[in-house]
């Protein structure tokens, strides 16, 4: 019998740590003891506040309290079902799982999996990170950028960061801006050349022209998740040009429809994570796939982007840390591996 401890969000603002007891695994499951799991900056501060947008939607069955966080774990597997071909005792994994020192996953469809091998070397914390680069990856799908685009990417939280990188792999010439000096200093680590401090439009706009050979970004990624940020990225943006809302928004903006879509002829467009799956197809389990072995190979930089690791008992810190010391603040793992020796 296997006792499980997980985090919960009983309401904003508020942590608990919930023991259950592990049911007898089916013939498709497989149980991953967690080593790691990270804490998503968006979508988990969000519900940690209460201002996730699905709290107060009634057809939001998956936002509400209690909630279970997490959605990005690395550990090593324990039990396996009788069925299940793909996956050995003892392997290294990353899924998408919860904040707990237990996830038991079902092994579905390649298109629906959850759960993905990794190589007997793979560093399981960089692994953590694949669902988030697979999100970042969404926005590829909608901006269909091109080599040599100029492409400024505002927010340069984990997000935007891994967004950053996938753009300049892809050919683009990408300018990283945000407010907090660190994370661009973290961007230049992680092979950004072109970074802007700024939280101001104006300032945005006269500190790009200092940018040797800028002509204008054909493409702008919003990376914030701050609503009226999208009419700073449609003023960026190039006439005919495309932007992006890769951030999801946490709330409303008037936007000036005429003057920054009507004449320039300026392409809006959203990359939720939702839109990996369309018309019945998946596309998820590529881009996991892609990224983790991007991670393995080093073509996408992880570790500027890993700031803390922090037991996982110590969670409620990590969550206080991100809201009120950004600064300091970027990727954190919480480690479970206490849990598992009964401490």
């Amino acid at each position: 019998m296997t006792i499980a401890t997980k985090l919960v969000f009983p309401g904003p603002y508020q942590i608990e740590f919930q023991q259950e007891t592990l049911q007898e695994i089916g013939s498709k499951q497989v149980t991953v003891a967690t080593e790691y799991s990270l804490i998503s900056p968006g979508t988990e501060l969000a519900l940690y506040t209460g201002t996730h947008t699905g709290l107060a939607n009634p057809h939001n069955r998956w936002a509400k309290y209690p909630f279970s966080p997490g959605y990005a774990i690395a550990g090593t597997v324990t039990a396996i079902g009788g069925e299940v071909t793909d996956i050995q005792l003892g392997q290294k994994v990353f899924g998408i799982g919860s904040h707990a020192c237990h996830n038991v996953f079902t092994m579905d469809t390649e298109e629906n999996r959850t759960l993905f091998p990794l190589l007997p070397d793979q560093d399981m914390a960089y692994a953590t990170f694949a669902r988030l680069a697979a999100i970042s990856a969404t926005s590829l799908m909608q901006a269909k950028v091109q080599h040599g685009e100029t492409v400024i990417v505002l927010g340069m939280g984990l997000i935007g960061q891994l967004a950053a990188q996938l753009y300049a792999i892809h050919g683009a010439r990408v300018i990283g801006v945000d407010p907090v000096p660190r994370r661009l200093e973290i961007a230049r680590a992680s092979g950004i050349p072109h970074t802007l401090v700024s939280d101001n439009l104006g300032l945005t706009m006269e500190k790009l022209k200092e940018v040797r050979g800028y002509t204008g970004a054909e493409l702008v990624i919003e990376a914030t998740g701050i609503p009226d940020m999208v009419n700073s990225a449609l003023e960026l943006v190039k006439p005919m040009g495309r932007v992006v809302l890769l951030g999801s928004p946490r709330g409303s903006a008037t936007i000036k429809t005429y003057e920054h879509i009507h004449v320039k002829g300026v392409s809006l467009v959203g990359a939720h994570e939702g839109l990996q799956t369309t018309n019945g197809q998946s596309m998820r389990s590529k881009y996991i796939r892609y990224a983790l072995d991007m991670f393995h190979t080093g073509k996408l930089c992880v570790s500027p982007l890993l700031t803390h690791v922090v037991e996982a008992s110590q969670a409620g810190s990590c969550y206080e840390q991100l809201l009120n010391d950004k600064e300091r603040s970027m990727g954190m793992l919480l480690d479970w591996r206490k849990f598992h020796k009964g401490e």
